[in-house]
């Protein structure tokens, strides 16, 4: 019983440190258009320039790219970002 509470206990305080929500952003990209499919990959940030979004100011944001897939139309891909805090 006391192995259980104490293991909860640092259970409790990993999530008080590190247990921020996780926010991602999505973008559908050509991929005939630059910069061009395969010049990006999961791990590095990219710029994403943001025009009349419902909530999301215009701007340029800089967003780690977390994942991508094939899009609904053969030349597209939908890229994955996490949100990197203070971006809006």
């Amino acid at each position: 019983p006391a192995l259980k509470s104490s293991r909860q206990g640092w259970a409790n305080a990993d999530l008080a440190i590190y247990g921020r929500p996780l926010e991602t952003w999505t973008a559908t990209v050509r991929m005939d258009q630059s910069p061009f499919f395969g010049s990006y990959q999961p791990g590095m940030y990219a710029t994403c320039n943001v025009i009349g979004h419902s909530w999301i100011p215009d701007g340029a944001y800089s967003q780690r790219i977390v994942s991508y897939a094939q899009g609904s139309n053969p030349n597209e891909v939908v890229i994955t970002f996490q949100a990197t805090e203070g971006a809006v």
